[in-house]
């Protein structure tokens, strides 16, 4: 049971007991009973962190003791050291599979290191036979080989770093030149995991987190894979983006009154009051529409559907909620 729903459960019992349905003495039972889980629960979220942290803190050290003694090693020694940590990790993740799976902290921590020990073992790799490739390539391969982690040990945190990862990665490829609009495809590998820790409890602190940390990314995401071939454009699609935030959220998450714990209505709060401040100005209407379109240099007209089709889908899904609120508006009265 949540906090949330705690709360709500020992202000129920003064009226459950004054009504006769309880006993005094079973409503101070109760009360201490969910005292102490909320304590556990208070305790279990620290040693959470503390694994995440520390998992981190382990990774990163292993890479800069390896780095500082790297040019005193053999080729041979450098493969050997390369795989170690990612073989360790999956050895102590099979064995929290086995016999530590309830323990969302032991879970998270494993999985983060071996997030890390999945990018050190390919850069290493990569350094040590002078393998061809960039910052994009690498970011590409450590995250697709990455999101398998998050499904197979049912962690929250290396799905925010895959987030960040392949937003990263969108930027990188847009600045040298490319395109990203295979962003929305590794964006997709990770909806399923969100809605089930949604369906699951939407108002956890996991489902919280995982919630900030997509509207975040789509917000910093989706001005980066546009295409901007056809300016102005951009204003289509952010309120789009922004109405869908916010109608979701009162479609969606209404229930809860704290704005942390609601992400897309506060990412999409502010994002309308934004989007309508700027556009009071009078640089987003200059040289906009059809009459100032590129298609030239770092434009790529071939795979400017994509920003058609999420304007689309955007209006599309935006109307849909807002019929949605108002028939359940309605409903209400």
């Amino acid at each position: 049971m949540n906090k949330k729903s705690i709360d709500w459960l020992c202000k129920e019992l003064p009226v459950l007991v004054e009504k006769g349905v309880i006993s005094v003495g079973s409503a101070e039972n109760i009360r201490k009973h969910y005292d102490e889980v909320s304590s556990k629960g208070g305790k279990s979220t620290a040693f959470i962190v503390c694994s995440i942290l520390g998992s981190l803190l382990i990774g990163l050290g292993i890479i800069l003791i390896l780095a500082h003694n790297w040019k005193d090693m053999s080729r041979f020694m450098r493969t050997v050291l390369s795989f170690l940590p990612l073989i360790i990790s999956q050895l102590i993740a099979a064995w929290v599979l086995t016999k530590k799976n309830s323990s969302i902290a032991w879970r998270e921590g494993i999985a983060v290191f071996l997030m890390i020990a999945i990018g050190s073992s390919i850069a290493m790799i990569g350094q040590t036979y002078h393998m061809p490739g960039d910052l994009e390539n690498f970011l590409f391969t450590w995250m697709l080989l990455s999101i398998p982690i998050v499904y197979v040990l049912g962690a929250g945190i290396p799905l925010v770093l895959y987030l960040w990862g392949i937003t990263s990665w969108a930027g990188y490829a847009q600045s040298a030149g490319g395109h990203a609009v295979f962003f929305w495809a590794l964006f997709a590998l990770a909806l399923p995991y969100f809605i089930k820790c949604l369906r699951k409890d939407k108002f956890s602190n996991r489902s919280v987190l995982l919630g900030w940390a997509f509207a975040l990314c789509l917000c910093i995401a989706t001005g980066i894979t546009l295409e901007k071939v056809l300016p102005g454009f951009w204003i289509v699609v952010y309120t789009g983006l922004f109405s869908v935030f916010y109608l979701m959220d009162k479609v969606y998450f209404s229930e809860e009154t704290s704005a942390g714990a609601r992400p897309f209505g506060s990412v999409g709060a502010i994002g309308i009051f934004l989007t309508s401040f700027f556009l009071t100005y009078k640089w987003p209407w200059e040289r906009i529409g059809w009459e100032h379109y590129r298609a030239a240099g770092k434009f790529h007209e071939s795979v400017a559907f994509v920003d058609y089709a999420l304007a689309a889908v955007l209006s599309g899904f935006s109307v849909f909620l807002l019929f949605k609120m108002l028939k359940r508006e309605r409903g209400q009265l």
